[in-house]
């Protein structure tokens, strides 16, 4: 039966499985309000001494979402997870001897959720999908390729690989490219609770500092 998705990749340390006992605490769970104020906010004030009001929690979640959104666009790597949809140009020679090496705007990818070809500028699915169990990902370069699954020589997994009548018809008159062809649908971010600790502690902090 074919699969809805590649294996889920663990992002941080990436490609672990496992982690034996004793072990250092390397997740946390995303700062909630209350958890702000006993930590980066503790034995600061939060009433204003010129009106009395007092910051409540929802403004305090306020500023730890700007501290979430600061980090993702400054270091493009996404906390919760987040699903894109790219376009990227079709190369017959980086089909033919790269194994289709994409290198995907985004890294700390979770897994993929598609891969195809399609020769025309129309949001309809592909005329070729690959099966998942060919998608080879590396999460940390955020880079994708295709590759033989088990059981596949390399000649029998480029023919079923690169079946359909759209991409023969493309390669029987000599076209090297073409503009978007490969169509990528892929999620990237932490799983939740599987936030590396670093990235928690820095929300905190910023979203301190902006309090």
């Amino acid at each position: 039966m074919p699969i809805s998705r590649t294996p889920k990749i663990a992002p941080f340390p990436v490609w672990a499985v496992h982690e034996e006992n004793p072990k250092v605490e390397r997740y946390a769970a995303l700062p909630k309000p209350e958890w702000l104020k006993q930590t980066v906010l503790f034995g600061i004030p939060l009433t204003s001494q010129l009106t009395q009001q007092t910051l409540g929690d929802p403004a305090i979640q306020y500023y730890i979402n700007e501290a979430i959104s600061e980090i993702e666009h400054i270091l493009d790597l996404y906390i919760t997870p987040v699903e894109f949809h790219e376009k990227h140009d079709y190369d017959r020679h980086g089909f033919t001897w790269n194994y289709n090496y994409l290198k995907l705007n985004h890294t700390n990818i979770l897994h993929v959720k598609a891969l195809e070809l399609t020769f025309s500028n129309t949001n309809q699915p592909g005329f070729v999908q690959f099966p998942l169990e060919n998608v080879h990902v590396m999460p940390q370069e955020g880079v994708v390729q295709l590759v033989p699954a088990f059981g596949t020589s390399l000649s029998g997994f480029l023919l079923s690989a690169f079946s359909g009548t759209q991409f023969h018809a493309l390669r029987a008159i000599g076209m090297t490219n073409f503009p978007g062809g490969v169509r990528v649908k892929y999620i990237c971010g932490f799983e939740e609770h599987k936030v590396p600790a670093l990235l928690v502690d820095l929300i905190a902090t910023i979203a301190g500092m902006k309090i």
